[in-house]
């Protein structure tokens, strides 16, 4: 999954969810430019949320 700025399109980040073992795993990486403008939390916490009806 990649996340995009809405101005622009490019990509601020980038989402990587595996299932292995009943275990879910997630990475993620964020673009320097967009360091501490809080689309880590924004995004894990969606992320979160949507995991958990599963």
């Amino acid at each position: 999954m990649v996340i995009a700025l809405r101005e622009s399109d490019k990509m601020a980040e980038e989402v990587v969810v595996m299932l292995k073992e009943n275990v879910i795993f997630m990475g993620y990486t964020i673009s320097y430019k967009h360091h501490r403008k809080g689309f880590a939390y924004e995004m894990l916490s969606a992320l979160i949320a949507f995991l958990h009806v599963f």
